[in-house]
Formats: C-alpha cells, sequence, structure tokens
C-alpha cells in the first residue's frame, strides 16, 4: 500500500509541476497553537517551521462542490478568499488551520482557514484569506 501511495504522490507532483507559469511561489509558514503571555497580556502565534514552494491560487467558484474537510462551518467563502492546490510532496509538515502564507510576488499574507486532501495524501487545498501581518 505504501509504495502504491508514493507512485501517486509522484505522478501528483509531476502534473501540478506541469501547470509552471500559473504557480506562484510561496513561503509556507506553520504556526504554534496560541499561548498567552501573561508579562504583556496577548496572545502569540511561534513559526515552528517554513517551506519555500510553488502553489496554484484559484478563486472558488460557486458550482464547485468542495469536500466538507476544506471548509470551515464558522468561516463562510468569501469573495476575497482563495483556493490554494500544491503537492505533498513539497512540505516538510502537514497543513493545518492558522498556519500563514506569504505571496512572494505580490508580498499578501493568507491565514490558513481550512485544509482538505486526498486519500492518498498526494496533495493539499487549502481555503485561505488575506490578511494584515503588521
Amino acid at each position: 500500500m505504501t509504495d502504491l501511495r508514493a507512485k501517486i504522490k509522484n505522478k501528483v507532483n509531476k502534473g501540478l509541476d506541469k501547470l509552471g507559469t500559473v504557480q506562484r511561489a510561496i513561503t509556507y509558514s506553520a504556526m504554534s497553537a496560541s499561548a498567552y503571555d501573561e508579562a504583556t497580556g496577548t496572545w502569540t502565534n511561534t513559526v515552528l517551521s517554513t517551506d519555500n514552494i510553488s502553489v496554484v491560487f484559484s478563486e472558488f467558484v460557486p458550482t464547485r462542490s468542495f469536500s466538507t474537510d476544506i471548509l470551515n462551518d464558522e468561516e463562510p467563502i468569501r469573495t476575497i478568499d482563495r483556493l490554494v492546490i500544491f503537492s505533498s510532496l513539497l512540505m516538510t509538515v502537514v497543513p493545518s488551520v492558522n498556519d500563514v502564507i506569504e505571496d512572494l510576488e505580490t508580498h499578501v499574507f493568507w491565514r490558513v482557514l481550512g485544509v482538505s486532501g486526498d486519500p492518498a495524501d498526494a496533495h493539499y487545498e487549502l481555503h485561505v484569506r488575506p490578511f494584515d501581518n503588521v
């Protein structure tokens, strides 16, 4: 089963790689869970790791049926939201909600609101929304 999973991951990676110019370079930052700092009275997140990878940004199409895994009940899809798709072979961590993506071309920061993949863990689809990283 592991050999089949590896083959599927390699095929998906090659397929996404063929998209070439529609891909965008990003820095993906895996974030820790929020922690309360008593000294400052604020909640903080820490960057656990970063990956520089290429992804496909796509608009959410209302007619497309999304897996319920990617949608958070608290987070309806807004017109500013995007779908980010990439091969799992590019990442050193499994994406999770509240991680941060920086688009290296536009320098826009995006917060991960939902994560979905496939049964072989060959790719990820992320529901992301831009935010001010100030």
